[in-house]
């Protein structure tokens, strides 16, 4: 298969995650860009065709980490976390229809001080609060 591109509009992509946001068994797209502080969502129609850049959000953040997903509240829907500087962490619910409520803090006391490290291992402690959230 070719390479699709699903977007120019993410500014220095930092991270990239594939999950079906809209439970119709297809996975879409979320990024988190550094270059222009957002987040932003493609959905898939089910022929690989995503849909244009869906701003979750962008004002709010400094620095956008590892974007991930669990369904925290059991409704069906995968909603959304953000770790983000400084040592912030917060949910995003999916409402089920291609939107986000506003974020939820959940703490700024995140434990690992991932700022001030190489990027590399800026991703990997970013992305173990991901999985210990999925669990």
């Amino acid at each position: 298969m070719p390479q699709q591109i699903i977007t120019t509009n993410a500014i220095g992509a930092w991270s990239v995650y594939a999950t079906d946001l809209n439970n119709d068994g297809d996975a879409d797209v979320l990024s988190a860009s550094v270059g222009d502080n957002k987040i932003a969502a493609y959905t898939n129609d089910g022929a690989a065709n995503f849909s244009d850049e869906q701003i979750v959000i962008q004002a709010l953040l400094t620095f956008p980490g590892v974007v991930c997903t669990a369904d925290v509240d059991n409704d069906g829907f995968m909603d959304m976390f953000l770790p983000f500087y400084p040592n912030k962490l917060v949910w995003f619910k999916n409402n089920g229809d291609d939107t986000f409520n506003e974020p939820s803090l959940i703490t700024n006391k995140l434990a690992v001080l991932v700022w001030f490290i190489p990027p590399i291992w800026t991703m990997i402690a970013m992305q173990m609060w991901c999985i210990l959230i999925q669990y």
